[in-house]
């Protein structure tokens, strides 16, 4: 497999150096540029092998199997990190498990989540995304891909929305900045928004 990639990729070199090759005027112009001017015969070489390379290169990156692959991946790997989470969260809206603790305070549903190397906040950026006043009902524990999280729970009736909160550190993969634009996809007829404030990955699932 090494040996057949050495000779795919020299077989590409081969092809761009005779793509490159000069016409005969071109090499003719060149010959009588060279005779016009005092730059020794050494320095046009080295202007014509940096030509070639600056030609050469890219089509090489950009023909490459592993050019564009990195890209792809970390495109792909974003994609399905976003439709992950929309499927999981929005499956846990749907369930509407009872709440651990019932408070429209955010200060008492700090105090309860001890167990979290954090505290939920009350979100600035809901408010933005959400116009709807929300009245919150109270918490519970929860997961995201494996990581222990906060689930809110707000309301206006006659809906309820869920804010999930967790560590964005690991969810890097999603590509969100801090004040940055959110995500908005849909998953099982439900919209689910993602942002990242204050180090935390939000995910706002609405009706």
């Amino acid at each position: 497999m090494k040996h057949s990639r050495q000779d795919s990729l020299r077989e590409q070199v081969r092809q761009q150096i005779e793509q490159v090759k000069l016409e005969p005027e071109q090499l003719l112009q060149l010959q009588q540029m060279q005779q016009n001017t005092k730059r020794p015969a050494s320095q046009w070489l080295s202007i014509a092998a940096v030509i070639t390379v600056l030609i050469i290169m890219p089509a090489l990156y950009f023909n490459s199997p592993n050019g564009l692959s990195l890209q792809s991946a970390s495109g792909s790997a974003q994609v399905a990190m976003i439709d992950n989470i929309a499927n999981e969260v929005t499956k846990n809206h749907l369930k509407m498990k009872p709440l651990e603790l019932k408070s429209e305070s955010i200060k008492q549903l700090q105090e309860y989540f001890s167990a979290l190397s954090f505290k939920p906040l009350a979100s600035t950026q809901l408010t933005a995304l959400q116009p709807t006043r929300l009245t919150l009902l109270g918490a519970r524990y929860c997961s995201i891909q494996g990581a222990t999280a906060a689930q809110l729970r707000y309301s206006s009736q006659p809906d309820n929305w869920t804010l999930y909160q967790v560590p964005f550190d690991q969810f890097n993969q999603l590509g969100l900045h801090e004040g940055g634009d959110s995500i908005a996809t849909y998953a099982r007829g439900l919209k689910v928004t993602l942002w990242q404030e204050r180090g935390l990955l939000m995910v706002l699932v609405a009706p």
